[in-house]
């Protein structure tokens, strides 16, 4: 068996902090106008695997990215850092209005006492469907939260 013919190679990146998967976009000589997800593993005995990784290991296509662990899910963080994610987002407001004045108690004891919010709290998540939120949105703001 033959490798495949390599016309170019982007966005390599380690896959793991051991350093033995790298993931990339590539695309063959066969087919130079289709990028496709590659992951190749070190000690994978394909040519073409092993032919990526030599080529990836010479900086022939940039250096390869660091391993960026994934983020935990679903995310946790400080009252405070929700509601300064909020304020920048422009919902504070929004948010503020929609839970003091819930119709369910138990919502406006929760936003005037938790210490922390989680993602999948029943609360964060009913009063994000409320106002229109999607599931994304929602992470997002508990992603930029984690960096207050």
């Amino acid at each position: 068996m033959t490798a495949k013919q390599i016309d170019g190679i982007s966005n390599p990146r380690w896959l793991d902090a051991e350093h033995t998967a790298v993931t990339m976009t590539i695309t063959f000589k066969d087919a130079p106008s289709k990028p496709l997800p590659f992951t190749a593993v070190v000690g994978n005995n394909d040519p073409t695997v092993k032919l990526v990784l030599d080529e990836v290991n010479s900086g022939k296509y940039g250096a390869i990215g660091p391993y960026v662990p994934a983020v935990p899910y679903p995310l946790k963080v400080y009252a405070v850092q929700a509601l300064l994610a909020l304020k920048d987002a422009g919902l504070y407001d929004i948010v503020d209005t929609a839970c003091k004045n819930h119709p369910l108690k138990e919502v406006q004891i929760w936003y005037e006492k938790a210490q922390t919010w989680e993602e999948d709290n029943p609360y964060v998540m009913g009063i994000g469907a409320e106002l229109g939120l999607t599931d994304a949105q929602v992470h997002n703001l508990f992603l930029a939260a984690t960096l207050k």
